[in-house]
């Protein structure tokens, strides 16, 4: 079977969502049981829901003796019940807090693909999940146990069902009210997990195209009067608890001690100058980063086909934030990367230029082997003589998918290097 063929079969109906999940599971699933807690953050959002497993205090959130308000509770209550189902609280195993942040991964690809085929077709709506699962970034936050592969998937979510509903007022077959439903339990849980940021990229997007289309009739579509009491009843009760709790303290440690600091600045030495997160890019798409400049001039020619305007209402403005915030975590424009990757995927149906597939080669190769000497780092400065073999092994995968991917890429096998690069890339980060 070709790989068009197989592309083609695969993508039919709720087998291009499941493939792109699987994908990300694949890609997430060696960190989970292998890498030990490394970001300062994860560990204080496991320690976190241990107290609150041990204390039964699902209300308020405590680190140790202090009281940690900086997000709301919905990655907690994610990890406590994955604790209470697969572990116990005291025996502090890592992979059971990051379970919930796989299955974020998972969610984000499932959803990338299940927006994407709605404007472009099943074959490409599969290979827009399957890129977003494999990439550095998403399948790297999958085995992290804090919010950001579940703020990526239900975000993607939301907008993928937004998608639906906009594609539907234009071909005149309106959304059911099963994808509304998504959106707003999408919607709802984004905010539960980290607050504003997927509101803020959800409101940003539909504003957007409502100004480009100069006429939003889709919006009056959402299921306003039932999905407005949905999201209350899934925010409200902790919001009213939390604020009785701590006479209103939550709040104002979050915004003032919290939000406000990062907009006002480079919050604990996480500063940096706008175009940090788009020199950042390449890095964090590979091993799809052969496919970034074709994204870009393919959503620049195409800006005025509805699902092209879509993705760039939501990864425009969004991302625009995102730079000219002053306080900069690679990971903060993962809500974004959805429709990067929709770009990058419908860029294959037309042939690429010499010069995109030049550049795309030119990118794939380069962050191939910066990746690989990064791994040699990693191992002068932590490894010893064991390691060296898994190193070597790790290096030369990363390595193969950039150049791999660059070789047939310039031999206008677009496709075919795509998901060559994506293949190797996810065995080299599984080594890693």
């Amino acid at each position: 079977m070709t790989l068009d063929g197989f592309i083609e079969r695969w993508s039919r109906g709720w087998r291009g969502p499941a493939l792109a999940a699987l994908i990300a599971l694949l890609a997430g699933l060696p960190g989970v049981f292998a890498v030990p807690p490394l970001d300062r953050d994860e560990s204080r959002f496991a320690q976190a829901t241990a107290q609150m497993l041990e204390t039964g205090d699902f209300v308020v959130i405590r680190f140790q003796d202090e009281p940690r308000f900086k997000k709301p509770v919905g990655i907690y209550w994610m990890q406590a019940g994955s604790v209470a189902l697969l572990s116990q609280s005291e025996a502090r195993d890592i992979w059971a807090y990051r379970i919930p942040s796989l299955l974020g991964a998972m969610l984000a690809a499932a959803a990338c693909a299940w927006g994407a085929a709605v404007f472009f077709g099943g074959p490409t709506g599969l290979l827009a999940g399957g890129l977003f699962a494999s990439t550095l970034l998403l399948s790297s936050e999958a085995f992290i146990a804090k919010t950001d592969a579940v703020l990526a998937g239900t975000t993607t979510l939301a907008l993928a069902a937004l998608a639906r509903i906009y594609a539907g007022s234009l071909n005149g077959a309106p959304a059911g009210r099963l994808t509304r439903l998504l959106f707003w339990l999408g919607l709802s849980v984004a905010v539960l997990v980290k607050g504003p940021v997927g509101l803020m990229v959800v409101v940003l997007t539909a504003t957007t195209l409502w100004i480009w289309d100069r006429k939003a009739p889709w919006l009056k579509r959402l299921g306003w009067s039932w999905g407005l009491i949905l999201f209350a009843a899934i925010i409200g009760p902790w919001a009213w608890a939390v604020t009785v709790a701590t006479d209103g303290g939550f709040w104002s440690a979050a915004v003032v001690g919290d939000l406000a600091p990062k907009l006002a600045g480079g919050q604990e030495s996480h500063g940096a100058p706008p175009g940090y997160h788009t020199l950042a890019t390449p890095l964090l798409f590979f091993p799809a980063a052969l496919l970034l400049p074709a994204a870009l001039v393919f959503g620049w020619r195409n800006r005025a086909e509805p699902g092209v305007r879509f993705a760039l209402a939501w990864l425009i403005p969004a991302f625009l934030v995102f730079e000219l915030t002053p306080t900069k975590l690679v990971h903060y424009t993962l809500p974004t990367f959805g429709a990067l990757a929709w770009l990058a995927a419908a860029a294959l149906r037309e042939t690429l230029g010499d010069r995109v597939r030049w550049t795309g080669a030119g990118l794939s190769a380069l962050v191939g082997l910066l990746l690989a000497v990064g791994v040699g780092y990693l191992m002068a400065e932590y490894g010893d003589t064991s390691d060296l073999a898994a190193a070597m092994v790790t290096g030369a995968l990363l390595a193969a998918a950039g150049l791999t991917g660059a070789y047939l890429l310039m031999r206008g096998q677009a496709a075919t290097a795509l998901v060559t690069a994506c293949i190797l890339g996810v065995l080299g980060h599984a080594a890693l």
